[in-house]
């Protein structure tokens, strides 16, 4: 009997997939990549263990918990790729991190930071420009 019950718990424990083995490593962005709003980019990751076949992905404002997250999308497959996706006019420039979580909730995976800003600046114009030749050599 003390040896059935040891063979059943050493199964049990073999045949169950502890959540350490479970890992989603976000492998772009990486730390200190600079995102423009209004720009496409594209997020992909590895994925090591058995888990959910759906993910959601997020972008996380450092330090500002739960008014501070852009949804990327809700639901993809966990397949190592989501994308393009445009930062959208209105996002907060930052430090964000990007989440990736499966839709149980059980595994989860962060970037690094990264920079979301506004990159476009002001258009450059040229106005009220007169030229004129000093050139002692004027050629007339």
């Amino acid at each position: 009997m003390k040896r059935t019950l040891c063979l059943t718990a050493l199964t049990a424990l073999l045949l169950a997939v502890p959540a350490w083995s479970q890992v989603i490593t976000v492998t772009s962005p990486v730390a200190g990549a600079e995102w423009c709003i209004g720009s496409s980019y594209t997020v992909t990751w590895t994925k090591t263990g058995t888990m959910d076949a759906s993910v959601s992905i997020r972008l996380r404002l450092r330090g500002a918990g739960e008014t501070g997250v852009v949804t990327i999308t809700e639901r993809t497959e966990n397949d190592g790729s989501f994308g393009p996706w445009t930062v959208p006019a209105g996002t907060t420039p930052g430090e964000y991190l990007v989440r990736i979580r499966t839709l149980d909730s059980e595994v989860t995976g962060s970037s690094e930071y990264i920079d979301v800003a506004n990159c476009s600046g002001p258009a450059a114009s040229i106005s009220n420009v007169r030229i004129s030749n000093t050139s002692p050599h004027h050629i007339g």
